[in-house]
């Protein structure tokens, strides 16, 4: 792979455009690399790859979830809550868990 300083890269844009249909080439800045110019073929291939890597955030379910809920209105019933037995209540001794 080329490295090309910005300045460089400007002043030779069709070279670099022709060089990366070889291999990469690396944009650097300073000394630093900053992007990269790749053949389109190798662009689409990791625009692919990224897409079926991306997951979704929790709000992003949460907003899709909304979105079908409201699409699809669904009763749910949530039943009397009943008092039950808590085994803890009431156990003094600190060893008996």
């Amino acid at each position: 792979m080329d490295k090309w300083n910005i300045s460089t890269a400007k002043a030779k844009f069709a070279k670099l455009i022709l060089s990366s249909e070889k291999e990469p080439q690396i944009i650097c800045n300073r000394g630093k690399p900053v992007g990269a110019v790749v053949q389109i073929g190798l662009f689409r291939e990791l625009m692919a790859l990224k897409e079926t890597m991306e997951k979704p955030t929790i709000a992003q379910l949460l907003d899709e979830l909304k979105t079908i809920r409201k699409s699809e209105p669904i009763d749910i019933e949530i039943p009397d809550r009943r008092n039950r037995r808590n085994p803890f209540e009431g156990d003094t001794d600190e060893m008996a868990l």
